[in-house]
């Protein structure tokens, strides 16, 4: 279990926190992560990316002005290891808070969609799944996302390279889970109209 501190005006700020339960059972921080520079708290997962029997984080990281980032390995002391430039994430599921300059509005405080492993194609070994959803409105000062797609990488030396993605979803995918054989995907319909009005859906494949 992660944990990142927040500000009054920021969700994620300050190192990342392994964290325990104490004899009392509270949960409490037992240490703090080296490095992750500018990952992103809620899509980091772990997953042993070089198959030498010991797990590092997958996690976004620095997001641009369209809130999508690149894809990015990181070992457990928080060395990066490899990086894929290609843009992932973007989400509808954020806030705006924080220092606003004149001519601009407060920062979006994005809740990508966490990072999966998975065994895709039933061969013993799981692949990694990252969500990628497609702007209907792409400005320096705000974004929507109408669709998105699942891009799933295979590990090949000390990289990582994409088998397949999935066809078009017609959601901004804003989140996803792994149960079995089973990929639970939430998603939210990116219309301007609706996007305050929570309309979303929750799929599932197998």
């Amino acid at each position: 279990m992660l944990f990142q501190d927040s500000v009054i005006d920021r969700f994620f700020e300050g190192p990342i926190w392994q964290m325990t339960y104490d004899h009392a059972g509270k949960l409490v921080r037992k240490d703090a992560l080296p490095g992750l520079k500018n990952a992103q708290l809620y899509t980091l997962t772990l997953y042993d990316f070089d198959r030498d029997g010991k797990l590092e984080f997958l996690g976004l990281g620095e997001p641009n002005l369209k809130h999508s980032a690149p894809l990015v390995v990181w070992d457990f002391l928080g060395n990066p290891l490899t990086k894929v430039d290609e843009r992932f994430g973007g989400t509808n599921n954020y806030i705006r808070s924080g220092f606003t300059r004149l001519d601009m509005q407060p920062p979006a405080q994005l809740v990508n969609s966490r990072i999966v492993a998975m065994d895709v194609d039933d061969d013993g070994k799981k692949e990694v799944l990252v969500v990628a959803n497609n702007p209907l409105i792409a400005g320096l000062d705000f974004v929507a996302y109408y669709d998105g797609f699942v891009s799933v990488f295979n590990t090949e030396g000390a990289t990582l390279v994409q088998a397949y993605k999935s066809g078009k979803i017609k959601y901004c995918l804003t989140d996803m889970q792994v149960q079995g054989k089973t990929l639970y995907l939430a998603g939210d319909e990116g219309q301007i109209s609706n996007m305050s009005e929570g309309a979303g859906r929750i799929m599932w494949y197998e």
